[in-house]
């Protein structure tokens, strides 16, 4: 696309630069299916250690679609965030998922962390301002009464497509804790680790403290 255009201010954009051993050369010019104004399309990235496979975040995209490539085109859940997945099979990227959460509601910020498994295609996204109120695994994303608790969402890829298997919470899940704030994905997608911010410690309100899970 046309770089040069800013019609659309804090959309975001990413740019993939390859060596040629002796110099870097700009490749590509990457924009969201649905850019619009304030998504904030590159907050979070992850690329597969070949190269061909690239996963980016705009946590502040705004459709109601859920799940795995809905509806892109309408904006009546503001801030609820969403994740795009790009592939390069040969000269050329293409966008090949579009994903969300299973309720995603206002400000939620889908994406505002991301985690990628180079080697099993999966895909782990915090909503670090999602307000669920289940706790662990399972529970039901709709249930909106702990303000900014924060979940996360485990995709996984089955043949050409990615598949939502499963919403995370915290085992204590507190209002404002900020669970999904950061995480991180082992690269054959076994385990994974995932942080509250403002938890409470045992001796210090809003320590803080990571969870692993396998």
């Amino acid at each position: 696309g046309d770089e040069t255009n800013n019609d659309e201010g804090y959309s975001g954009a990413v740019y993939v630069f390859e060596s040629n051993s002796s110099n870097w050369l700009k490749t590509a010019y990457i924009k969201a299916s649905n850019n619009d104004q304030d998504d904030n399309f590159g907050w979070a990235l992850r690329l597969a250690h070949d190269g061909r496979t690239l996963v980016v975040a705009a946590p502040y995209e705004d459709s109601n679609a859920t799940g795995v490539n809905g509806d892109d085109s309408n904006k009546n859940s503001r801030g609820s965030g969403a994740v795009y997945v790009f592939t390069k099979p040969a000269s050329t990227w293409s966008q090949v998922a579009y994903l969300k959460s299973a309720a995603p509601d206002r400000w939620d910020s889908f994406g505002w962390s991301l985690g990628f498994a180079s080697s099993s295609g999966a895909i782990l996204v915090g909503a670090t301002s999602e307000d669920g109120a289940s706790s662990s695994f399972g529970g039901n994303p709709r249930t909106n009464t702990r303000v900014d608790s924060g979940g996360a969402y485990f995709f996984e890829r089955v043949d050409a497509t990615w598949v939502l298997k499963g919403y995370i919470k915290a085992p204590t899940n507190i209002a404002y804790d900020s669970f999904g704030r950061n995480l991180a994905l082992a690269a054959d997608g076994g385990t994974f680790a995932i942080s509250s911010r403002y938890v409470n410690g045992v001796t210090t309100n809003r320590a803080g403290v990571t969870y692993i899970y396998r």
